[in-house]
């Protein structure tokens, strides 16, 4: 049997056992932290919840309730086991659909700028309303060779794309595993990061310094101007925007005001790493 044909009896079987009163405490309390009260209003947030407490959620064994549903099934077969244990490493993006291709839609990954096939343990029919240029906000998971819709999608017409990049942009910065996915980006970054520790060398001398506090944010201004110069010369950096001091620089003795303490920090031996520019007090 085809294996998403075959997840799509598997799935609802895994769905009744992560509902049997074995993980009733772990799915209530996942309930009641995006649902309080636990009344359910949004059917598609709850579809992905419920998705990700299937395949992702570490219980306080350790283990997620696709293993246990594995463990507890001897006679599935390596390739059954193989995929639902493959349900684990997920997919999540904002996708534009750019065609079809049979019983399958093809989806641009707008995270990782990746295409995936992507079928439906429901069958073709499931596509039917959605057309090239949509947007997808969707998870998949490896089911065979393909990718296969996991929990309930939510599409959107291709007019919302332009405003709904700047959540894409913001997923891609909180999530940069997401992002690297595509072994181009993670190349590309990692060039970055060469490029940017070699500056930092060439301005201060090292890859770690130690300065007083007061001086870090010129320290770093300048560092990311020089690296606006060596990006676009052609052009005049942009005015760096001023850095507060964070409550990090501060000596931990909280009986001391707050005046007192930021003028301490300013003198505090800091160190500075050319990983991110970032101090932490010494």
């Amino acid at each position: 049997m085809d294996l998403v044909e075959r997840a799509g009896q598997l799935k609802p079987m895994l769905r009744d056992f992560a509902m049997s009163p074995q993980f009733d405490r772990e799915f209530s309390a996942v309930l009641e932290e995006h649902f309080p009260g636990r009344l359910v209003t949004d059917e598609s947030l709850f579809s992905m919840v419920l998705d990700h407490f299937l395949v992702q959620l570490k219980l306080a064994s350790g283990t997620t309730v696709v293993e246990e549903f594995v463990a507890a099934h001897p006679e599935l077969s390596d390739a059954e086991r193989d995929m639902l244990l493959g349900w684990r490493d997920v997919v999540e993006g904002t996708f534009e659909i750019t065609g079809k291709e049979r019983e399958a839609v093809v989806l641009f990954n707008l995270v990782d700028e990746l295409i995936y096939r992507a079928r439906s343990n429901l069958g073709p029919k499931s596509f039917k309303p959605l057309k090239k240029g949509m947007i997808l906000v969707a998870r998949l998971v490896r089911a065979g060779d393909d990718w296969m819709v996991s929990g309930n999608p939510s599409a959107f017409p291709a007019s919302a794309r332009n405003s709904m990049l700047p959540a894409v942009a913001e997923y891609a910065m909180s999530s940069p595993e997401a992002v690297f996915r595509s072994p181009a980006k993670l190349a590309e970054a990692r060039r970055l990061m060469a490029e940017h520790r070699a500056t930092f060398v060439e301005m201060f001398g090292g890859d770690f310094v130690v300065v007083p506090g007061k001086e870090v944010p010129g320290k770093v201004a300048a560092f990311h101007r020089r690296l606006a110069e060596k990006a676009r010369p052609d052009r005049e950096p942009p005015e760096p925007k001023p850095m507060d001091f964070p409550i990090t620089f501060w000596p931990r003795t909280a009986s001391r005001s707050t005046s007192s303490r930021a003028r301490d920090s300013a003198s505090t031996p800091t160190t500075a790493s050319w990983k991110n520019c970032s101090a932490t007090p010494r």
